[in-house]
């Protein structure tokens, strides 16, 4: 028997359907990543040949979360120079058609040429197992499951017995008993009486078990090793983005001239500062100088309370004056000394006085010029510190942007880690004159090169 043609439908992650035509006598190799459906399509054949077409238990070959699927496998295959087609759907409107050389078989009569043809039976009910697959059972073993061939060998061997018994039933009656007998040593050297493995058998099992250990493994390092080849792809295509893109330049023109932003808010912070100490020594100031003016005043109530003291007492002495003429003569010559003299003490303190009073003036007009002046400097300070704070607040960077940028900036340096070390490295030294072709690329001199391309 030769598989020519396979078609899927509504088969497990086959939603759409999938055919395979032109296949050839000997070997096809079907290759794909994983999970792409290659063992589904042997899991198709399985289901073909030794599923019924009304089993219930099939309800693990329609795609996930579809109830309303009705999984469908298509065979046409040549035996003995006859064409078989075999059309077989399950669970929804299930049906199995038999064609062979233009003659047309439904149903179970369909199913039991089939069992006719491969030496298999069907179960009466529920799922196909080993016990029913007979030496057909050994022919698409499903990923996985190849530790699991020995029952299938134990009951393809009793098809297999019961087969020879009727092919050589006439050597058995003359003088069979020999070649059974011989058959029976042999078996008896490589199986125990309870059918268990010794001898070379036992070896060779013991080795099939290591080999297939070795086997395990190294489908694992393969499929890490493709997830890491994957992984590297699709850091290379990052890479390659982010090396047209350089977002991080952006980023990093932003965050100095945030920085600058910073720098001079700093600088306004400081000038504010010292704005401020300045504010607060001319407050102090002022507020002496207002001590110093109470103070004055004070002093202007005592003088005039003095003063209508004395006006008193010089009252007083004029009626006393008036009561002797030549004391009053006297005091009058004395009064006007001490008025001449009085005078001229008060007309000095009056000018020292005015003399301190205009410097005082000068020197508080002086500072409240300069309290001005630093009151419209701080005014303007705190007006470009309040732009400054809002230019800040505008060219803040986003905290979670900066981190996937880090990120991808070391992802970035993993995978040019990792493609110098998976690349094939070119190196050539060439004579003078001399030249060659690499990737499309003339090439003289010396030098060297990566190849990233798969296989290279």
């Amino acid at each position: 028997m030769k598989l020519q043609r396979l078609r899927v439908q509504q088969f497990r992650q086959f939603r759409q359907g999938i055919e395979l035509d032109g296949l050839t006598p000997g070997i096809n190799l079907i290759h794909g990543p994983n999970e792409s459906g290659k063992s589904t399509l042997a899991r198709a054949i399985r289901a073909a040949f030794f599923e019924r077409y009304r089993s219930k238990s099939a309800e693990d070959l329609a795609p996930w979360g579809d109830t309303s699927a009705a999984p469908t496998v298509e065979l046409v295959f040549n035996h003995k120079g006859q064409r078989w087609q075999l059309d077989k759907r399950f669970l929804k409107r299930h049906r199995c058609d038999l064609l062979i050389d233009g003659q047309a078989f439904s149903g179970e009569e369909a199913e039991e040429k089939l069992a006719e043809l491969l030496g298999y039976q069907f179960p009466k009910k529920g799922a196909s197992k080993e016990e029913h697959w007979g030496i057909p059972g050994l022919l698409w073993v499903e990923q996985g499951t190849g530790q699991d061939i020995e029952k299938a060998v134990q009951h393809a061997g009793g098809h297999l017995k019961s087969a020879l018994n009727n092919l050589v039933g006439d050597i058995a009656s003359s003088g069979g008993d020999d070649v059974i007998e011989a058959v029976e040593q042999q078996r008896q050297e490589l199986l125990t009486a309870t059918g268990k493995p010794r001898g070379d058998y036992l070896s060779l099992a013991g080795a099939r078990e290591t080999l297939q250990q070795q086997v395990s493994d190294l489908q694992a390092r393969v499929e890490q090793y493709g997830a890491q080849v994957d992984r590297l792809g699709a850091l290379t295509n990052e890479h390659s983005q982010a090396e047209r893109e350089r977002p991080w330049v952006a980023a990093r023109n932003s965050m100095q001239h945030a920085e600058a932003k910073y720098r001079e808010v700093e600088a306004l912070q400081e000038q504010q500062n010292r704005g401020r100490d300045s504010l607060s020594q001319l407050q102090q100031n002022l507020t002496l100088l207002q001590q110093n003016q109470a103070h004055w005043r004070s002093q202007n109530e005592q003088l005039e309370q003095r003063h209508q003291s004395y006006e008193r007492a010089r009252k007083e002495r004029d009626r006393e004056e008036l009561a002797s003429p030549e004391l009053a003569n006297v005091v009058n010559s004395a009064r006007s000394q001490y008025q001449l003299a009085n005078g001229a003490v008060q007309q000095a303190n009056l000018r020292d006085k005015r003399e301190r009073l205009q410097k005082d003036c000068t020197r508080l007009e002086a500072e409240l010029d300069k309290l001005k002046q630093s009151q419209e400097k701080a005014k303007g300070i705190q007006a470009s510190l309040d732009a400054a704070r809002e230019q800040k607040q505008q060219n803040q960077i986003d905290a979670n942007g900066l981190h996937r940028l880090k990120q991808t900036q070391r992802e970035l340096d993993d995978a040019t880690i990792r493609i110098q070390t998976v690349a094939t490295r070119v190196t050539w030294n060439l004579n003078s004159g001399k030249s060659l072709a690499l990737d499309g690329r003339s090439m003289e001199g010396q030098g060297e090169k990566l190849l990233l391309e798969p296989g290279v």
